[in-house]
């Protein structure tokens, strides 16, 4: 069980970064749009401990994803992203 966990959370840290590749560059809809699709299959299920660092990391991929092709501000995926972050350094800390 503790093997599993850190697997996910590994993959979910895997996820967030790639998400955050996506602000180091211009807003690309086709790549947000695969990126976000990704992490959004890793969240769909796991471990019960893990469920708020799944969402924190579905948050942030739908806001890039959303950032992306124009439907939202910059500032609320770079928050939603943050939080996604600050979630998983939790379930680091544990």
């Amino acid at each position: 069980m503790v093997q599993a966990y850190r697997q996910e959370l590994s993959g979910l840290r895997q996820d967030v970064e790639a998400l955050a590749g996506l602000l180091d560059q211009s807003p690309d809809p086709v790549r947000a749009q695969l990126v976000a699709e990704q992490a959004l299959a890793h969240t769909q299920m796991g471990q019960e401990t893990l469920a708020p660092q799944r969402q924190a990391v579905a948050l942030a991929a739908e806001a890039l994803r959303d950032w992306a092709v124009g439907a939202e501000d910059r500032q609320i995926a770079e928050a939603a992203l943050l939080q996604a972050i600050l979630t998983l350094e939790e379930a680091g800390d544990q």
